[in-house]
C-alpha cells in the first residue's frame, strides 16, 4: 500500500502570481479611472453590454459542466417547499441582492417611453428570477450538499481559472452603471446650477465638464475602491464599492 501511495505522481502545485491584495486594489482603481471621464448613459451601455455577455458566458460554462454531470444529479437531496414569511424576502436578498435601486432613477429618466419602465420591471425581475432559480437548481442537482457558497468554488481548477477570469471582466464591466448613476445624483444634487445647489455647477458654458470637476470624480473612483477595500461592506447604498470587493477577491483567486 505504501508503494503504491509513493508511486504515485504527485499533482503540481498551481502557479501563483506573486501579487498582493492591495496590489490588486491599486491596478482595479487604475482599470477604472477612465469611467471618470463618461458623460451619458448611452456610452454606459456599452459596459453593460459587454458585463451581460461575459454573464452570459460564465452561465454556459457553468451550466456545461453541470449537465456533463446529470446522470449523477442528486434529485433525492431536492425538497421543494415554500415557506410563505420567509419566501418574498429571500427572493429579493438571494436573487436580486438589492442591488439594483441606486442606477434605477438614472435609468428611467433616460428611457425613451419612461412610461413603460414599470412593465419593463416587472418583466426582468420575473425573468431573472426564473433563470436564477434554475442556475441554483442545476448547481444543487449537482454538488447536492458540497454546494458552496459561491458556486464557482465548486468547479474544477481548470474550469474554475476561466469562470474566475469573466468574473473579473464582469465586475470590472459592471462598475460604470452604479458609479454614473451616483455621479448623476450627486452633480443634480450638489452641483447644478439652481437655487438648491451647495456648489457651483462643475461643467463649462460649452457643457464640457471642467478641470475641478474631472478631480472630484476620479477621487469618487478612489474612494468607492478603498472603501470596498477597508470596509468590505455590501449593499443597498454601497453596491459600487461591491463591485470594487468583487474585483479585488476575483483578481486575488486567479493569482
Amino acid at each position: 500500500k505504501w508503494k503504491r501511495l509513493g508511486s504515485r505522481k504527485q499533482r503540481p502545485a498551481p502557479v501563483r502570481l506573486p501579487v498582493s491584495q492591495k496590489s490588486w486594489s491599486i491596478i482595479a482603481t487604475a482599470v477604472l479611472l477612465p469611467c471618470a471621464f463618461l458623460k451619458n448613459l448611452k456610452a454606459v451601455s456599452k459596459f453593460s453590454l459587454l458585463c451581460t455577455l461575459a454573464h452570459f458566458v460564465i452561465n454556459i460554462l457553468v451550466i456545461a459542466y453541470c449537465l456533463s454531470r446529470a446522470r449523477d444529479w442528486a434529485w433525492e437531496k431536492v425538497k421543494f417547499y415554500i415557506d410563505v414569511k420567509k419566501f418574498p424576502i429571500s427572493i429579493g436578498i438571494i436573487v436580486f441582492s438589492y442591488t439594483s435601486q441606486i442606477f434605477l432613477p438614472s435609468l428611467e429618466g433616460n428611457m425613451q417611453q419612461p412610461s413603460e419602465f414599470h412593465c419593463m420591471m416587472n418583466w426582468t425581475h420575473i425573468a431573472a428570477c426564473v433563470l436564477k432559480g434554475l442556475f441554483a437548481l442545476v448547481a444543487y442537482l449537482t454538488w447536492a450538499d458540497e454546494t458552496k457558497e459561491v458556486i464557482t468554488d465548486n468547479l474544477p481548477g481548470s474550469i474554475r481559472a476561466v469562470v474566475n477570469l469573466f468574473l473579473v471582466a464582469k465586475a470590472l464591466l459592471s462598475y460604470p452603471l452604479p458609479f454614473f448613476a451616483a455621479v448623476e445624483v450627486l452633480e443634480k444634487s450638489l452641483f447644478q446650477e439652481g437655487s438648491r445647489a451647495f456648489f457651483p455647477a462643475c461643467y463649462g458654458g460649452d457643457g464640457r465638464l471642467k478641470s475641478w470637476g474631472l478631480t472630484l470624480r476620479c477621487a469618487l473612483v478612489v474612494f468607492t475602491l478603498l472603501m470596498a477595500i477597508l470596509c468590505n461592506v455590501s449593499g443597498r447604498g454601497t453596491v459600487y464599492c461591491a463591485c470594487g470587493v468583487l474585483v479585488v477577491n476575483k483578481m486575488k483567486c486567479i493569482s
